[in-house]
Formats: C-alpha cells, sequence, structure tokens
C-alpha cells in the first residue's frame, strides 16, 4: 500500500476520453489528476505539463523525484525505462502470471517502484487520492496487483467512433500512436486502421480479463454513456471510488470550468488552463463508411465480449 493514498488508474485505448475524465477527477479538493504519469514522464526531461513548464522545473513535480528517490534509494530517472517497457500490452501474459510481492520474481522491483511513485504524489500533492491516465493495460493490472488500495476506471468508445477519431486527428496532420510509435501511414491509413480495430479488441478483452481477476476493483465507462448522461455515470463512478463526487457533477451540471493543473501528457487541450464539459454527442464528423464498418469487422471478438462481460 502506498501510504494512503489511493491510486485511480485509467485504461484505455487513445481517444477515449481519459485525459478528460482525468481532469474532471482534478476538480474534486481531495483528488489530483496527474495525466499519463510513467509515459509523460518517459519522453525526458524537456517534456512539458500542462503549465508550459518542463517537469522537472514543476514545482511540485520535481518535489515527486525528489520524494521518489528518499523513499526508493534511487532516482527515478533510473527506474523510468523499466516502468515504461513493463507497460507494454506485449508484457500482459508475464504480468498475469507474476507474483510481485515475491523478492525473486521479475516483477519485484517493477511493484517496488510503483508503490514509491505512488506514495511519492500522495505526499507532495497532499491529496487522498490521484488519477493516472496512462491508459496502458498491463500497468493498470499491475497497479492492482502490487497495492491493494489502488482501482483501475476502463473508459471506452465504441471501434468505429474510435476509429473516426483517429481518421480525423490524421486528417488535421497529427500523427497516431500505436504500440508507443508514431506513425503517418499515407496511402495504408486504411489497413493501419483496421490494425488498430484489431488493437481495440486486444485492450477490450485485456480490460475484462483484468476485471474478472478484481471484480470489485475495476470500473468499466461507456464515453458515450457518461456524454449522454454524465450525472449517472459519475453517480456509478463514485460509488466505485468511495468518494463523494457531488462537487464534480455540480460543475459539470452548471458548466463551470475545469483548471487544467501540472497534468503529464495527455491531449493538447491541456494547455488551455481550464476547459468546461461539453459532450458533443451530436454533429459529429464521421469517417467513410467502409471504415466504421471495417473497424466492427476487424473488432468483432472485443465486441463479442465487451456485450458479453461489460455491464456499461
Amino acid at each position: 500500500m502506498a501510504e494512503g493514498v489511493m491510486p485511480i488508474y485509467i485504461a484505455g485505448r487513445a481517444h477515449s476520453g481519459s485525459t478528460f475524465l482525468d481532469v474532471l477527477l482534478n476538480g474534486h479538493a481531495n483528488i489530483k489528476g496527474c495525466g499519463g504519469v510513467v509515459e509523460a514522464m518517459s519522453r525526458g526531461p524537456d517534456e512539458l505539463t500542462s503549465s508550459n513548464l518542463r517537469i522537472r522545473e514543476c514545482p511540485r513535480w520535481s518535489k515527486v523525484f525528489d520524494a521518489y528517490a528518499r523513499r526508493r534509494g534511487r532516482s527515478l530517472d533510473d527506474d523510468l525505462p523499466m516502468l515504461y517497457e513493463k507497460t507494454d500490452i506485449r508484457q500482459f501474459r508475464a504480468a498475469m502470471a507474476s507474483s510481485p510481492e515475491d523478492p525473486n520474481d521479475p516483477w519485484y522491483d517493477y511493484a517496488q517502484a510503483t508503490l514509491a511513485l505512488s506514495a511519492a504524489i500522495g505526499e507532495v500533492f497532499d491529496v487522498k487520492a490521484y488519477v493516472d491516465s496512462n491508459k496502458e493495460y498491463t500497468r493498470a493490472l499491475m497497479m492492482l496487483k502490487c497495492d491493494p488500495e489502488a482501482k483501475v476506471v476502463h473508459i471506452f468508445r465504441e471501434p468505429d467512433i474510435t476509429i473516426t477519431s483517429h481518421y480525423h486527428r490524421l486528417g488535421t496532420g497529427s500523427p497516431i500512436k500505436f504500440m508507443k510509435r508514431t506513425y503517418r501511414p499515407g496511402i495504408m491509413t486504411f489497413p493501419f486502421m483496421m490494425l488498430i480495430s484489431l488493437g481495440w479488441s486486444v485492450g477490450m478483452i485485456a480490460a475484462i480479463r483484468i476485471a474478472r481477476t478484481y471484480p470489485k476493483r475495476v470500473h468499466h465507462m461507456s464515453h458515450d454513456a457518461f456524454s449522454k448522461d454524465p450525472r449517472a455515470e459519475l453517480t456509478r463512478l463514485q460509488g466505485f471510488l468511495g468518494i463523494d463526487l457531488s462537487e464534480v457533477i455540480e460543475k459539470v451540471e452548471t458548466g463551470a470550468d475545469f483548471y487544467v493543473e501540472d497534468i503529464l501528457g495527455g491531449n493538447e487541450f491541456k494547455h488551455k488552463g481550464k476547459i468546461a464539459f461539453n459532450p458533443r454527442t451530436k454533429g459529429r464528423h464521421k469517417a467513410p463508411w467502409y471504415y466504421r464498418a471495417g473497424a466492427w469487422v476487424f473488432a468483432w471478438p472485443g465486441a463479442i465480449a465487451r456485450r458479453l462481460y461489460v455491464n456499461a
């Protein structure tokens, strides 16, 4: 246990709404929204926080590095390569078989580093819970394995909507990240999108596997259901977390601003300083029909598993 702080880990695919949920929960007085902690830190010292400061120049995140070193007896910079590499979905099977409480297990150091990082974040930000929206399923599993206080929120969109989001991101000139690399697929866009659809299926099945292993510590949330009825979904979420989210619900319903403070990684809107909840459930742009149809064809294993096992 990371000394009284509860990690809330958001798992999901890219463009699933994880950063926005992170910011909303940051609107609670006792929750610190941190963004994608390990991935952002792993990009190096020049990675900017939402305050447009380099991580090591940000007063509070620099203190997290110091607190980690004091607790762990070694630099967080030295442990970040391990934390980053072991988040990969290709490590999921090994993570499932691990016993991180055993000092002889290959995942023992990973678990100790994870606990030290959680404790450092709790100490510096002085909160009861923090949100890590790193999204990787293997890290979600290991957070649950090594910290009995940790909880996972699995947020997802349907595969056709996920593909549409990627499609329009490419249209703006931005690259797509897949398997920890960035791509601009050009004439290979359609087959690349179908590969992402297959990845959606793998992610959904991984999330279900984690939830069946830890049924009381994983919460599934549909981004589309959240957009249509945020009060109902946030009420479900507060029951799962055991934290009163009434102040967050009130802000959402009144259109109040949510301040984006020292968040790592995530979407570019984090640099705006503040955002208000705007679900935009109508008037969305759509990818060509054959992209959307193909997404369902390639994502069918995960889509069937989602219908059978996910109540969201």
